[in-house]
């Protein structure tokens, strides 16, 4: 997304653009296409963007197409401490770390 994406103008001039941009946050500027009957993730530069793109997006695309009957990632509810400022309009989603109840082993 800006000046220095080269990837989004090439796919759309030699590909098919499926979408360009993402209503979530980190994750917005994610592009999917076609190329040469190739599927096309390009995931944003920031590496936490990009992690929480590929968790969603490509190892579930992943999954499916591989035939896998498991493909929802874990949720997990939780109580925080501290409340968060949420973005009313884009879903959000947040580094955390887990741990077992008696609180000493970190659930990585």
């Amino acid at each position: 997304m800006g000046a220095k994406d080269l990837i989004k103008p090439y796919l759309t001039e030699k590909g098919e653009v499926l979408f360009g941009r993402l209503n979530m946050k980190p994750g917005k500027p994610t592009t999917f296409a076609k190329l040469n009957n190739k599927l096309i993730f390009s995931l944003p530069g920031n590496p936490v963007s990009c992690f929480v793109s590929s968790q969603l997006l490509i190892i579930r695309a992943l999954k499916i197409i591989t035939g896998s009957r498991s493909f929802q990632p874990a949720i997990v509810n939780v109580d925080l401490q501290t409340p968060l400022k949420i973005d009313k309009i884009r879903p959000e989603y947040h580094r955390v770390n887990l741990y077992s109840q008696e609180g000493k082993e970190n659930l990585q």
